[in-house]
C-alpha cells in the first residue's frame, strides 16, 4: 500500500507531530509513504521514501500581497502531480497545498482563521468576502475533513461554508502525547509553573509576565525559538521578573524533566485551536491553567473537568494560585484521565476512520 503527504516540516508544534503520528500508524499497517511540501522542510522525517519539493516559495513579508498569486500557481502544479498512484493520500495543509485528498486535516477552522478572533466571531468580513470571492478553495466542494476536536469540528462546520467549503464529513480525533512515561506526583516541585511551545509574537506570552509578578511561584517558558524570532525572546526576557526563566530549543531530555517537575501548566494563547502540550501536560502529572476558550478548555480540560480556566489575567492570577495548592488525590484524579492521549488509542481510531474510507 502507498500513501502521499502534503504538508509543510518547517516548524516543532502540534501540526508537526500529528503528521508524524499518522505516518507510524501508517507505517505500522505496512504503507510505504512520500510526501509532497515546500523548499523549507527542515524537521522533515527521513522515514518518507521520497521526499517532492514544489515551486511554492514560503510564506513572508516580502511576498505576503501575492499569496492568493502563488497559492494559484501551486494550486495548478499540483494538479501535475501523479496522485492516482496512490492508495491513500493525507493534506496536513488544505489551505496551503490545495487538493481533496483522502483525508483533509484541520488544524484549526483554518480557511477562515484570518477573519474571526478567539470565540469564533467574524471580525473582518471584506477579507472573508474575498477569499469567497476568488474561489481558491472550490476543490473541497464536497471533501472529507478529520480534525483534532470538537472545537474546531463545531467551528468548522459553522464557517467554513461561509468561504465555499462544504464539507462531506467532519470528524475529529484526539491528538495522542507520545510518551511512556509514569511520574511519581509526590516529587513535583511544588512551586514550579511551566509554559511550553512554540515561543512567537503570535502566541501572545505576554500576559504570564504580569501572572508571574503576583504569583509567589517559579516560572519557566520554554519552546522552539524560530531564527526570526530571536530578538523578540530577548525582549521577553528582559522584561521578565526575577522568578521567571526563559529556556529556548530545550533537548527532548530538557523538556521531559520540565513537565515532569512541574506542578503547574498554564496556558495563555486564547485562540488555540488545540493545544498539545496543554494534553502533555495532563500526561506528565501538571495541573493545567488555561483560557476558557478554544481546545484547550473544551477538549482537553473538558470545560474544567481536568483542569481551570480563566477569563482574564486577574483570574488566571487566581487560577494559578489555587492550582498550586491542589490536593494529590484531585492531581491524581486529573493524571489517570490522560489516557485519553495514548497513541494506540488514536492509532486504532485512525484505522477505523482509514478503513471506512475505503468502504464508500
Amino acid at each position: 500500500m502507498r500513501a502521499l503527504f502534503l504538508g509543510k516540516f518547517n516548524a516543532l508544534g502540534g501540526t508537526l507531530s500529528l503528521i508524524e503520528d499518522v505516518r507510524r500508524v501508517l507505517e505500522n499497517s505496512g504503507y510505504t509513504i512520500d510526501a509532497v511540501t515546500d523548499k523549507n522542510h527542515r524537521f522533515a522525517s527521513s522515514a518518507y521514501a521520497k521526499l517532492y519539493e514544489t515551486g511554492y516559495p514560503y510564506f513572508s513579508e516580502r511576498n505576503r500581497l501575492l499569496l492568493l498569486a502563488n497559492f494559484r500557481r501551486l494550486r495548478k502544479e499540483l494538479k501535475r502531480f501523479g496522485f492516482n498512484n496512490y492508495d491513500l493520500t493525507f493534506n496536513n495543509h488544505p489551505t496551503t497545498f490545495i487538493y481533496d485528498a483522502s483525508i483533509n486535516y484541520l488544524h484549526g477552522p483554518s480557511f477562515v482563521d484570518s477573519v474571526i478572533d478567539e470565540d469564533g466571531r467574524v471580525v473582518n468580513k471584506g477579507r472573508l468576502y474575498m477569499i469567497r470571492l476568488s474561489r481558491i478553495y472550490d476543490v473541497y466542494g464536497k471533501s472529507r475533513f478529520l480534525t483534532h476536536g470538537k472545537y474546531t469540528k463545531d467551528l468548522s462546520m459553522k464557517l467554513l461554508p461561509m468561504v465555499g467549503v462544504h464539507p462531506r464529513s467532519m470528524d475529529y480525533i484526539h491528538i495522542p502525547v507520545g510518551y511512556r512515561i509514569d511520574v511519581n506526583l509526590a516529587e513535583k516541585d511544588p512551586k514550579l509553573v511551566l509554559l511550553f511551545g512554540r515561543i512567537s509574537p503570535q502566541k501572545t506570552i505576554e500576559p504570564l509576565l504580569e501572572i508571574a509578578r503576583k504569583v509567589d511561584a517559579n516560572f519557566v517558558i520554554s519552546g522552539f525559538v524560530d531564527e526570526k524570532h530571536r530578538n523578540y525572546v530577548e525582549s521577553l526576557s528582559r522584561a521578565s521578573p526575577g522568578n521567571l526563566k526563559i529556556v529556548p530549543n530545550p533537548s527532548e531530555a530538557q523538556k521531559i524533566e520540565l513537565f515532569c517537575k512541574a506542578s503547574v501548566y498554564i496556558h495563555t494563547y486564547r485562540k488555540e485551536h488545540y493545544g498539545i502540550a496543554v494534553a502533555e501536560a495532563i500526561y506528565f502529572g501538571c495541573i493545567p491553567v488555561v483560557p476558557k476558550s478554544g481546545g484547550p478548555w473544551i477538549d482537553i480540560t473538558n470545560c474544567g473537568e481536568f483542569g481551570l480556566g480563566y477569563d482574564d489575567t486577574e483570574e488566571a492570577v487566581q487560577k494559578v494560585s489555587e492550582a498550586l495548592s491542589t490536593r494529590l488525590s484531585e492531581r491524581e484524579r486529573i493524571y489517570s484521565s490522560r489516557t485519553r492521549f495514548n497513541f494506540a488509542e488514536f492509532e486504532s481510531a485512525f484505522m477505523n476512520y482509514v478503513d471506512k474510507i475505503y468502504d464508500e
